[in-house]
């Protein structure tokens, strides 16, 4: 499990990767069959990691929060290799309600070597 200093839970901050203020920031999009990822570059030490899993992928809870559940465990075992500090946001789309832990893995760690300042 994340810390809790190390996800992104209030609205303010998950406000930032949303409109103008997220290109202005120079923000990046990553996107994947099944999750899209957003990344902002901090300056201040240590990565931030949200995720949102709406009710369009699944209705019921108990799915939902286990594909978060999956999410962060991947982003916990990987969050040793970012260089950088960064905040980040994982958004899953329809697709990925039907992925095992293993796909899900592959395609968000593929996701995270396009990120300048991963390391494989």
């Amino acid at each position: 499990m994340l810390k809790k200093e190390q996800r992104i839970h209030k609205k303010k901050e998950f406000d930032l990767f949303f409109g103008l203020n997220f290109k202005k920031n120079r923000g990046i999009n990553l996107s994947s069959p099944n999750l899209i990822f957003k990344i902002l570059f901090k300056t201040t030490p240590g990565s931030k990691f949200g995720f949102i899993v709406s009710n369009q992928v699944d209705k019921r809870a108990t799915a939902r929060n286990l594909i978060k559940r999956r999410l962060r465990e991947i982003v916990r075992l990987n969050l040793n290799k970012f260089k950088l500090p960064i905040e980040a946001l994982i958004l899953a789309k329809i697709g990925a309600k039907k992925l095992e832990y293993s796909a899900l893995e592959k395609e968000l760690v593929s996701l995270f070597k396009k990120v300048r300042g991963y390391d494989n």
